[in-house]
C-alpha cells in the first residue's frame, strides 16, 4: 500500500495536535503554526496529505464504510 492512502488517516491526526498546541498545556515547543511553516517546505511534494490537512481531498479510502467488512 502506498503511503498516500494512509495520509487520510494521518490529516486529522495533524489537526489533533493543532489543537492540543492551541489548548496551553505548556509544551516547550514551537506554536504549531511555526511548526508547520517549518514542515511543509521539507515536505511540499506530499500533495496528497495537504490536501486531506487543508480539506481539499477525500479518498475512497477514508471512507467509515470501507474499514468495515
Amino acid at each position: 500500500m502506498h503511503f498516500k492512502f494512509r495520509y487520510g488517516h494521518a490529516a486529522p491526526y495533524w489537526a489533533r495536535l493543532g489543537k492540543v498546541a492551541g489548548s496551553g498545556v505548556g509544551l516547550p515547543l514551537p506554536s504549531h503554526e511555526k511548526f508547520e511553516a517549518e514542515i511543509r517546505p521539507r515536505h511540499e511534494r506530499k500533495l496528497a496529505f495537504w490536501a486531506h490537512v487543508n480539506g481539499t481531498r477525500r479518498d475512497r479510502h477514508d471512507e467509515e464504510s470501507d474499514l468495515t467488512p
